[in-house]
C-alpha cells in the first residue's frame, strides 16, 4: 500500500460554494519524482469515503495544487483527508494513517440565514537571514480563533491583508525574488495553529502592502516593478489565490485554468455577499482602484440590494475611519472615489453597506450617516504586531467625515489598541460585534442595528 503524506503547506480550505469546497495543498518532491496529491471526503455521518480525488501537483505553482470537490449539497458539512504521494506509487492501494480527518461546510443558499464570521489583518513574523522568530506568539491567534470554532461553529475567516511580512525591517533582508517569496509562504503558512484552523475553516483572502513591501507602491523604483512585484504577486497567485474564487475553473468544473488580470472578487454566503478588494496594485494619481473595479463595486451593491442580501465590502485599508492626521495610504488620501463610492449608495438608496478592513493595528467600529444613508466600517487588527501600537487618540471617531462634512461620524464599538481578532454575527437586521485578544478574550463589543 501507498502511503499518504501530509502536506508541507496545508490543506487550506479555499473557496466554498453551495455545491463545492476547494482544498490547496503542496508536497515534497523527493529528488525528480513529481508528486500528486491525493483527496478523499464524505458527508458528516456517512461511513463510506469516496474515491480518491487526484490531481498533478505543479512544479511552476512550487510543487502545490488544488483540488475541487463538486456535486455537493447546500449548507451541508463534510469531512475530508488530502496529501500527497510520489507519481511513482501506486495511486489505487493508498494509506490515510497519517492524514487528519478535516471538515469543510458548503455555503448556505437561504438569504435570511445568519453568519457567524471572523476577521482580521497583519500577521507579523520576523524572518532574518533564514530564521524564524516569535512565529509561536504569532501563530496562537489562530488557536483562539480555532477554539471559538470549536465551540461555536465559524462559517467563514476573512484575511484582509499582510498574510505575510515580506519586507523585515524594510531595507534588511527583504524579500524580492520568487524563491524568497515562495520561502516565506512555506514557512508562516505551515505554523500549526494557522495550518488547524485554515483547514477546517474556509478561508478568503485579500492582500495589503506587505505582501510586496510597506507603502506598496509609494517608494517602487523601476527596477522594484520588473523585479520584486512579479516575484511577490506570482507567489501571491500561488498561496493566497490559487484557493478563492478568483481562479477560473474550465467547463469541466474540475480544474485551473487560470486567473483574470485582476485581484477582486466576490462570493455570497447565506444572509452575505461579499466583495474583496484590491486597493494596492491599481493606485495612479488620485484613484485607489481602476474603472473597471469601481464598476463591478457598484454593480454588486445595487444586486445585493436587489436580492436582500447584507453588503460587505472588505478593502485592506479603512474606507473609514479617518486618522485624526492625514494619510496618504488610506482611503482619505483618494477622497475623490470615496465621495463617488458614497454619492453611488445614497443615489441608489443601498442601505447599511459594511466595509471591513485591518492594517491600522487598531481595533473598533464606525457608522457614518447623513440623515438619509448609514453605511459601517468595521477594523480589525494585529493578529499579531510585537512592537507598539497606535494611540487611542489615532483616529477621528465623532464630528463630520472629511472631505464629506454631510456625513457624520459615530463610534458604536469601543477601539482596541493591541493583538485582536474580530468575531461577527451577521444577520439581516444588524452585526453583533466582539473584538477578542490573542488569547481569545473578550477585549470590546457592541451592536450595529440596520436601518430596516
Amino acid at each position: 500500500m501507498t502511503t499518504v503524506k501530509p502536506f508541507t503547506v496545508g490543506p487550506i480550505l479555499g473557496n466554498t460554494t453551495a455545491q463545492s469546497f476547494h482544498v490547496f495543498g503542496r508536497g515534497e518532491r523527493a529528488k525528480e519524482q513529481k508528486t500528486l496529491s491525493v483527496l478523499r471526503y464524505r458527508a458528516i455521518g456517512i461511513d463510506t469515503w469516496s474515491a480518491p480525488i487526484i490531481r498533478r501537483q505543479q512544479p511552476h505553482f512550487d510543487g502545490s495544487s488544488v483540488t475541487i470537490v463538486n456535486g455537493l449539497s447546500a449548507d451541508s458539512r463534510y469531512e475530508y483527508q488530502a496529501g500527497y504521494i510520489n507519481e511513482a506509487e501506486d495511486p489505487d492501494e493508498l494509506k490515510w494513517d497519517n492524514i487528519a480527518v478535516c471538515q469543510a461546510k458548503t455555503c448556505a443558499e437561504d438569504v435570511a440565514k445568519p453568519l457567524n464570521l471572523v476577521f482580521g489583518s497583519c500577521r507579523y513574523v520576523l524572518k532574518i537571514f533564514g530564521w524564524d522568530l516569535l512565529d509561536d506568539r504569532s501563530d496562537k491567534t489562530y488557536r483562539s480563533i480555532y477554539r471559538d470554532h470549536n465551540s461555536q461553529a465559524i462559517d467563514r475567516v476573512l484575511m484582509l491583508g499582510d498574510q505575510i511580512y515580506a519586507d523585515d525591517l524594510n531595507a534588511v533582508a527583504a524579500d524580492d525574488s520568487i524563491e524568497d517569496y515562495f520561502k516565506r509562504y512555506r514557512s508562516v503558512f505551515a505554523n500549526p495553529h494557522f495550518s488547524e484552523l485554515v483547514a477546517n475553516v474556509p478561508v478568503c483572502m485579500t492582500l495589503d502592502d506587505h505582501e510586496i513591501e510597506d507603502n506598496w507602491p509609494a517608494h517602487a523604483t523601476g527596477k522594484d516593478m520588473v523585479t520584486k512585484y512579479p516575484s511577490a504577486m506570482y507567489a501571491y497567485h500561488i498561496y493566497q489565490m490559487s484557493h478563492s474564487p478568483l481562479a477560473l475553473l474550465d467547463d469541466s468544473g474540475q480544474y485551473l485554468k487560470g486567473f483574470p488580470e485582476h485581484f477582486w472578487y466576490r462570493f455570497s454566503d447565506g444572509c452575505c455577499q461579499f466583495f474583496m478588494m484590491d486597493v494596492r496594485t491599481q493606485r495612479h494619481g488620485d484613484e485607489m482602484i481602476d474603472d473597471h473595479q469601481m464598476q463591478a463595486l457598484q454593480q454588486f451593491l445595487k444586486q445585493g440590494k436587489a436580492v436582500g442580501r447584507v453588503n460587505v465590502v472588505c478593502t485592506s485599508v479603512p474606507f473609514f475611519p479617518d486618522y485624526q492626521r492625514h494619510n496618504d495610504d488610506k482611503w482619505s488620501g483618494y477622497i475623490n472615489q470615496r465621495n463617488r463610492i458614497l454619492d453611488f449608495i445614497e443615489s441608489h438608496d443601498i442601505q447599511d453597506v459594511v466595509f471591513l478592513s485591518g492594517d491600522v493595528h487598531a481595533s473598533l467600529g464606525c457608522t457614518i450617516s447623513n440623515g438619509r444613508t448609514r453605511v459601517h466600517s468595521i477594523v480589525s487588527s494585529p493578529f499579531y504586531w510585537p512592537f507598539p501600537h497606535p494611540r487611542k487618540a489615532t483616529f477621528q471617531l465623532s464630528g463630520p467625515l472629511v472631505g464629506n462634512a454631510r456625513y457624520e461620524v459615530t463610534n458604536p464599538v469601543p477601539q482596541v489598541n493591541t493583538d485582536n481578532y474580530t468575531q461577527l454575527q451577521i444577520s439581516p437586521s444588524g452585526i453583533g460585534v466582539k473584538i477578542k485578544g490573542r488569547k481569545g478574550d473578550l477585549l470590546s463589543q457592541g451592536q450595529i442595528s440596520f436601518s430596516g
